[in-house]
């Protein structure tokens, strides 16, 4: 008698929890449609309360994640978008390497439009115009080869995690500068301005250390010998460059070690 009644209570117990389950699993169901709608309609905030009220009652499923993923990519949110990115199973790597690769297509794009004007020191008069200089021919040593990957890969990991669309971080020399790209130097004598100058894809870093013009100071780095038409896209006095006293160029930081420090520094700010 009391093994039936135990079963009774069982089967109950069973049929309640398989009630309860199937009834989450239909509201995860409603909740994904109805994000999928909101997110067809662009309204990115409220699809991703969507996908997140559902992995707030359990895990998730991976295609959860990639969704709250492009839903942090579409609001700017790079930090949350490889949280989500990391939320999704290791054996799903087709939606791991398609997040990850918009990722990386929206940073370039982003910094790609970044709209600043064009630095225009010609005359006004054609005859007193001045020839184009020769461009600078700079020694491509292997540290100054790594820093061009590493300086490029900060400025555009850090214009992704920026919550204001089309700028950079207002702190960018200021991150660059903790990951030991710009730090006070005893080889530098005095305070300099630096600057960043872009154009497509290439990256030229100017140190002018005597407060002269930045064409005549000290180039730091560059990404090609000669970038016609290029525009500056950040500047800001008073930072020393850390300058490699062999060398003569930027520290080297390998980019994996500054990825794990930018991600560090995005979820603390």
């Amino acid at each position: 008698m009391k093994n039936f009644h135990r079963m009774r209570c069982l089967l109950a117990f069973f049929l309640t929890f398989s009630a309860v389950f199937a009834l989450a699993q239909q509201d995860a169901k409603t909740l994904f449609q109805e994000g999928k709608a909101l997110f067809k309609q662009e309204k990115w905030a409220e699809a991703c309360s969507k996908f997140e009220i559902i992995t707030s009652t359990n895990s998730g499923a991976d295609e959860v994640w990639y969704a709250i993923g492009l839903c942090k990519l579409k609001l700017y949110d790079g930090n949350g978008a490889r949280k989500a990115l990391d939320r999704i199973s290791s054996n799903r790597m087709d939606l791991k390497e398609k997040l990850a690769r918009q990722l990386k297509a929206t940073a370039s794009e982003r910094l790609s439009k970044i709209p600043i004007p064009s630095i225009n020191t010609a005359s006004t008069n054609s005859d007193s115009a001045k020839p184009e200089p020769e461009p600078e021919k700079l020694t491509d040593d292997p540290i100054c080869q790594a820093n061009r990957k590493v300086i490029a890969g900060a400025i555009t990991m850090y214009s992704m995690d920026n919550t204001v669309k089309e700028k950079l971080p207002q702190n960018i020399f200021d991150l660059l500068k903790n990951q030991n790209l710009l730090s006070k130097a005893p080889e530098c004598p005095q305070e300099g301005t630096f600057s960043i100058y872009q154009k497509d894809a290439n990256i030229r870093v100017v140190c002018s250390v005597h407060g002269s013009d930045d064409e005549s100071g000290t180039q730091l780095y560059k990404s090609q010998i000669d970038m016609p038409e290029e525009v500056k896209i950040a500047q800001k006095p008073g930072i020393k460059p850390a300058v490699d006293a062999h060398k003569g160029s930027l520290r080297e930081l390998p980019l994996a070690e500054l990825e794990k420090q930018a991600t560090a520094g995005s979820a603390q700010a």
